[in-house]
């Protein structure tokens, strides 16, 4: 009998309570899946998704898919777990007009869509080792002695608006009012 042990997964790291995100359209056989993408202290590693919207409202597709990535967002959160180590343990079918490969599952959709990196990924630049940092006081992010760019960061203050699908997240109780900001509540 062979002793094979499996590697472990790390602990799990608690994620700062602000953080860069970002609002994801996804298309799949003519469906439409709008996730939120949050990352890691990196700002490039993502670290949680959520399901925002995109299957009928009480639908068994909106549970799974909405479970599928709260569970991916705890895995995600363990240390040595990477999108990329997930990813390649998906199935792989195959279209059948082109014969490309393609993620077999709704979730290996989800962990293909995740290897993307952010919009501001090509804007990142951290000095020397330097990781994004919260100033909890301000609200805002920053890499070292960088001040912000306009690229998405959560809980902005200034009033640029950041790149289409930028996101941003609001604590309980400082959420925008649905009313005041257009929106339909219905």
């Amino acid at each position: 009998m062979t002793d094979h042990k499996a590697k472990a997964a790390g602990q799990r790291r608690r994620l700062p309570e602000r953080r860069l995100s970002e609002n994801r359209k996804l298309v799949r056989g003519g469906q439409s899946i709008y996730l939120t993408v949050g990352y890691g202290p990196d700002g490039l590693e993502p670290k949680e998704v959520f399901y925002a919207d995109g299957y009928r409202s009480g639908s068994d597709m909106e549970a799974l898919v909405s479970d599928l990535c709260i569970a991916l967002s705890v895995v995600l959160q363990h240390e040595g777990v990477t999108v990329a180590s997930l990813r390649k343990s998906m199935g792989t079918a195959f279209d059948l007009r082109t014969g490309d490969p393609m993620p077999a599952s709704i979730l290996g959709f989800i962990l293909e869509e995740l290897t993307r990196p952010p919009e501001w990924a090509d804007a990142a630049v951290h000095p020397e080792g330097a990781e994004l940092t919260c100033d909890d006081e301000n609200k805002t992010f920053g890499a070292g002695d960088q001040a912000a760019s306009g690229s998405g960061e959560a809980g902005r203050r200034d009033s640029s608006p950041g790149p289409a699908g930028a996101a941003r997240h609001h604590p309980p109780g400082d959420a925008p009012d649905a009313a005041a900001s257009g929106r339909s509540t219905t």
